[in-house]
């Protein structure tokens, strides 16, 4: 089974359709899985429609699996959801911030339902939505893990909790940003796992740049931005988890796979064009406009 990471898509329908229907052609040669890691919404208009299309996706039994992490933006709409749910006196309204998008994602969600139901019935598929992946691969000896901030302490405990198990104590895991430990040390994160996170954008108008420190590798590649109308941010990383080494591709919103790179665990090295033709042969042009329509 092949198997891509991708983080922070913030609603951004103009390359959250293409990477699905390039995933779903490559599918019909080979198994896929796709590992959302987290913040698939708010920002973007597009986020009462990838929801929804994501949690069916997730309910198919095909050749494409989806295994969808939760983020800071699940969690604070699961908790004011949850709030609401249980007609909490002072709910926690965090979500509604204009700088974290949700009052749009909240409002879009309730005119346009969900197979028939309230926007409460989203709390407890949000709320099921697991903080950690652990892989069996490795690098450099190291399993890889995901998770959307933090890298965990104790990887085989913490792998088993879920966005309605956090709390004060431990929210950290989807809102920790590893860049202020950047700055104070040289080297962070659990040193027997390599960590795969996002939640901080990691690229510039010029496009993804490669963001390792450490055993950290960060691929969020700004689609925040992107969603705030900063069309030059339009490059986005999609990972596929090798044994022993990453490949990370880059797409832009033209639909098109402009670079790639092989991480083996210590050094970046370019995929060269001929070798990227194995992946550009499975896109699809314009399956975002077909899927508005």
């Amino acid at each position: 089974m092949r198997k891509f990471i991708v983080s922070d898509l913030h609603g951004v329908g103009d390359i959250y359709f293409p990477l699905i229907s390039f995933l779903t052609n490559l599918s019909k040669d080979e198994e896929v899985c796709l590992f959302i890691n987290g913040d698939l919404i708010d920002r973007g208009k597009d986020s009462y429609i990838m929801l929804p299309h994501l949690l069916n996706m997730m309910d198919d039994e095909n050749n494409f699996r989806v295994i969808y992490l939760g983020g800071n933006h699940e969690y604070m709409m699961y908790k004011l959801i949850n709030d609401l749910e249980h007609k909490k006196l002072i709910p926690d309204t965090t979500w509604f911030d204009v700088s974290n998008g949700g009052r749009k994602t909240f409002y879009d969600l309730s005119q346009n339902g969900y197979e028939g139901k309230d926007i409460i019935n989203f709390k407890n598929e949000v709320g099921d939505l697991p903080i950690y992946h652990l892989f069996n691969e490795e690098i450099c000896g190291k399993k890889i893990v995901l998770v959307h901030a933090k890298c965990p302490s104790s990887i085989e405990k913490n792998c088993n909790i879920f966005i309605n198990d956090l709390n004060m104590f431990n929210e950290s895991y989807v809102w920790f940003r590893e860049e202020d430990l950047f700055k104070r040390f040289n080297n962070v994160g659990n040193k027997k796992y390599f960590t795969i996170i996002g939640h901080t954008p990691v690229n510039n108008k010029d496009g993804y740049y490669l963001y390792k420190k450490g055993d950290v590798l960060n691929i969020d590649g700004g689609c925040a931005r992107y969603a705030l109308g900063l069309k030059e941010y339009d490059h986005i990383p999609i990972v596929e988890v090798c044994e022993d080494y990453l490949k990370i591709i880059t797409f832009n919103m033209n639909d098109e796979i402009i670079k790639g790179d092989i991480f083996d665990g210590s050094a970046f090295t370019i995929i060269d064009d001929i070798s990227l033709n194995n992946y550009r042969k499975y896109l699809d042009k314009n399956p975002y406009e077909r899927k508005r329509k």
